[in-house]
């Protein structure tokens, strides 16, 4: 059923595809409406009869927060608070099924994390590192999307240098890993009103420790590194994940 201020979206665990509903916020919710973040595997869904969704109760004491960008890791499910740098954390099996905790995540070597007024975030799950790829910034409308790294150990982040002349996507952009977790995605319109294709399609190859990022059209672009490793090819960089 439609239920006011949740939102609903597709996201992956090891198991495959999980529909998600969740709260945007809690600030209007009360002891007889206390939030709730509903998990149905797709693939249990299709495959047997009477499967029923995984509900969740998260104690959540911030009434201003307001929750995006759901994402499975390690059996709990991760918000980010879309104007902070905290993310929530739900337990969603065993015996602290349902208990909350508000996770800070920590600047890179630079003191540099992704700026809380970018209005979206595309995202997936390597591992243990989520890729973000962050765009539309709410007080500079043209600032050039980026491109971070959240490492989940240490819930620190790192900045990698992303520069794709430009047409970056900034609509209808989607971020997704492939069936094969070395290959990845990274599709939307750019918004330019002279551009002949208007909408880019870009292919990550990601291996043991690194990334690399292709245009499917070659137009000229680049992928810089950060500045304690570089490798340039003509229309390749392969970026290193781990120091």
């Amino acid at each position: 059923n439609f239920r006011k201020h949740y939102a609903t979206s597709v996201i992956y665990d090891e198991t495959g595809s999980v529909l998600i509903s969740y709260p945007l916020s809690v600030q209007n919710k009360t002891r007889n409406d206390p939030p709730k973040i509903w998990l149905l595997h797709l693939s249990d869904f299709y495959s047997r009869r009477g499967v029923r969704t995984v509900v969740m109760e998260p104690s959540i004491k911030d009434k201003k927060a307001l929750f995006c960008d759901p994402f499975i890791y390690q059996n709990c499910v991760y918000l980010f608070n879309r104007f902070d740098s905290t993310i929530l954390s739900v337990a969603i099996t065993g015996k602290n099924r349902g208990r909350t905790q508000i996770l800070n995540t920590h600047p890179d070597a630079r003191f540099q994390k992704p700026n809380n007024k970018y209005a979206n975030r595309c995202l997936f799950l390597l591992r243990n590192i989520i890729l973000v790829y962050c765009h539309q910034r709410l007080d500079k409308p043209d600032e050039e999307p980026q491109l971070w790294i959240l490492k989940l150990k240490t819930m620190t982040w790192h900045r990698l240098h992303l520069i794709l002349n430009h047409h970056h996507p900034i609509g209808l952009v989607n971020f997704q890993k492939s069936i094969k977790e070395e290959l990845a995605y990274l599709h939307g319109e750019c918004g330019r009103i002279r551009c002949q294709e208007r909408v880019h399609l870009y292919q990550l190859s990601t291996m043991q420790d690194s990334v690399t990022m292709v245009h499917f059209i070659l137009h000229s672009f680049k992928l810089m590194q950060n500045k304690w490793q570089k490798i340039k090819l003509q229309f390749v960089t392969v970026l290193k994940l781990n120091e």
